[in-house]
Order: structure tokens, then C-alpha cells, then sequence
């Protein structure tokens, strides 16, 4: 029996050439818009989304929708496609605000995170084009020692919300309040009502402890403030 012996360096050679010559196949690119409000975790369906091209030119930058539709039940809607791979072509995912009763621009109804329309689309690859959208409410804050024992009374104050553990938005503040101290807030904000500052729909909580000569007390209270609502958030210690 003959034995033939194998050149590896020509198997080598000829690995090479078909891995040189194989042409890479394109990769697809997907857009998943999903819309949702982070004060209770709804979803927005039926929102109107569009996708553009946008091409740079000569002449000016050009735009061609190439998809438009609505999010499902679940807020999200999808599409896929071949991007064009130079970097004179890029896409835009775009939401239509008025369905959230507003305006183009800046809207204080709503906050959208990232800002509507603003969404860096990675081409060959998936993309989730998330937007966390929540209504504004109006909160009125009243702090008073009804109780004051002298000025080495001392208030150790903790109010956050839970929707929003980081980023714009959140509301998480410690301080510490000495003496008979008394506050409300007061004046408007961009078309607020009197006495009361702008905040989000959602959860507000507060966690308090008081230390006075004659002892210490302790509480917890909260508010829920929906779409547009006004509250008070009040603790007389």
C-alpha cells in the first residue's frame, strides 16, 4: 500500500486563498423602537414611528423614509434592513411627540429619555432605540417642627424616588434641617402653579428622623402623584 504524503504548507496556502477570496456576506441592521413610561412601567402602544436615510450631498444633506408604523402593545415595533455601509448614509429613528398631547421641541407635559428623535443607530448590528417617557406633576413640599424643643433639634431628612434609581429624573436627597425650622415652597416655574415645583408622575417618599433633647422620633410618608396631578408632601414633626 502506497502512502501518500500531504504538503501541509500547500493545504495552508489554499486555506488562505479561500478565506482571502470568500466574499463577507452583508450584515443586517435592525431599529427596535421601545417606548415605555418608567414612573409605572406602561408600555405606549400605537405610537407612530418613522425610520430616514439620510444622505449627505453636494447639494445638501438628502432624506428618504424608508419605514414607518405603529408600537405594539408591548411598545416596541422593529425593522430590519441592509444599511449602506459608507459614511455618507446614516439612519434616524424618529417618534411623532404629539401622540404624548404635546408639541415639537420642548414640552414641560412630558420628559422623554433620550430626547425624542435623538438616537445613535450602529449600522450591521441591533439597535434598541429605548425612550423612557413620563409626565410632569406638581409637587408642594411643607417641612415644620411643630414640636421645637430649641436650636439642637435636628432633622435628618431623606426623600427619593424610586422610578428613577439615576440619570434625569431622579430625585434622591439628603439633608439635615437644625432648629425650628419651617419651610414651604413657594413661587412658579415655567407655568407651575403658585407654591408648587415641577416633578414627575410617580412615587415620592420621604424617610425622617427628629432628635431632640427630649428623645427621637422617627416617620415615613409618601405621595403618588399621576399625569399633570398637584400633592403636598407635608411632615409637621
Amino acid at each position: 500500500m502506497v502512502r501518500q504524503k500531504i504538503n501541509y504548507a500547500v493545504v495552508f496556502l489554499l486555506i488562505l486563498c479561500i478565506a482571502g477570496c470568500t466574499k463577507i456576506s452583508k450584515q443586517d441592521t435592525t431599529i427596535e423602537f421601545v417606548i415605555r413610561n418608567p414612573a409605572n412601567g406602561q408600555a405606549y402602544a400605537g405610537v407612530p414611528v418613522q425610520i430616514f436615510e439620510r444622505e449627505a450631498k453636494n447639494s445638501g444633506i438628502g432624506s428618504t423614509l424608508i419605514f414607518e408604523g405603529k408600537t405594539d402593545i408591548n411598545g416596541r415595533v422593529s425593522y430590519t434592513f441592509k444599511a449602506k455601509k459608507t459614511s455618507r448614509y446614516w439612519y434616524i429613528p424618529i417618534i411623532d411627540e404629539t401622540y404624548f398631547g404635546g408639541t415639537y421641541g420642548v414640552d414641560w407635559s412630558y420628559l422623554a429619555r433620550p430626547v425624542i428623535n435623538w438616537n445613535p443607530i450602529n449600522k450591521d448590528q441591533y439597535n434598541e432605540a429605548l425612550y423612557e417617557i413620563v409626565y410632569y406633576a406638581y409637587l408642594k413640599e411643607k417641612i415644620k417642627n411643630v414640636n421645637c424643643e430649641g436650636n439642637t433639634d435636628t432633622l435628618i431628612y431623606h426623600a427619593w424616588t424610586p422610578q428613577f434609581p439615576g440619570g434625569s429624573g431622579a430625585y434622591n436627597k439628603n439633608l439635615i434641617f437644625l432648629g425650628c425650622f419651617d419651610f414651604e415652597t413657594t413661587g412658579t416655574l415655567d407655568g407651575t402653579p403658585d407654591g408648587y415645583r415641577r416633578a414627575f408622575m410617580g412615587w415620592y417618599k420621604v424617610e425622617w428622623e427628629c432628635r431632640r433633647p427630649s428623645g427621637i422620633t422617627q416617620g415615613i410618608d409618601s405621595i403618588w402623584l399621576d399625569k399633570g396631578q398637584t400633592g403636598t408632601m407635608e411632615l409637621l414633626y
